[in-house]
């Protein structure tokens, strides 16, 4: 006969008011012979995951606040799960594990574009800065104010320097994928 137990729940949300961290909230697992003694927390980056844990947290320990901001060159889809470990006093002698859900967290994208750049000055080249966008769905366009494209590019470090454009006013046009896979404009 074995022991009932209850299963180790994950959520993960993404704090908007701090946008670089996702937090973790989970049940705790029950009901081992050993208790549990601690839990490790595994992440994945765009779908893959490090078979190293992130962090190992003692019991009765059952949140956790993912800082995510090194890695804003990414996409921004982040997954988890826990993984309870067994304490000792388990009468069969032996500890063991188990594995919540995986839950998902989705940073928002951002894009910081500079509103003005001087080609012929201190400030002569004009590059967006790009945060947690999938790199390879990405595009910008940039028009003088006839409509003509004057430069256009796929990737997010290219920058326009303007050189064969007059001082002139110009408009930009940006599409991206976001982690959840939407594409924006």
């Amino acid at each position: 006969i074995s022991n009932i137990s209850n299963s180790i729940l994950l959520n993960v949300s993404n704090d908007n008011s701090k946008v670089f961290y996702n937090v973790l909230n989970w049940e705790h697992y029950a009901t081992w012979s050993g208790s549990v003694s601690s839990y490790n927390v595994y992440r994945a980056i765009n779908g893959v995951f490090n078979p190293t844990p992130i962090i190992n947290l003692p019991f009765p320990r059952k949140t956790y606040t993912d800082d995510v901001q090194s890695f804003s060159s990414d996409q921004g889809k982040f997954s988890y799960y826990v993984e309870a470990v067994e304490g000792s006093g388990n009468i069969y002698g032996f500890v063991d594990i188990a594995n919540s859900n995986i839950a998902d967290a989705y940073v928002e994208s951002e894009i910081f574009v500079p509103n003005a750049f001087a080609p012929r000055g201190k400030n002569y080249l004009w590059l967006p800065a790009a945060q947690f966008v999938e790199k390879t769905d990405y595009k910008v366009t940039v028009f003088d104010r006839w409509g003509t494209k004057v430069f256009e590019t796929t990737s997010d470090t290219q920058a326009w320097d303007g050189k064969g454009t007059t001082d002139d006013m110009f408009i930009y046009f940006i599409e991206y994928k976001n982690a959840r896979g939407e594409f924006k404009q």
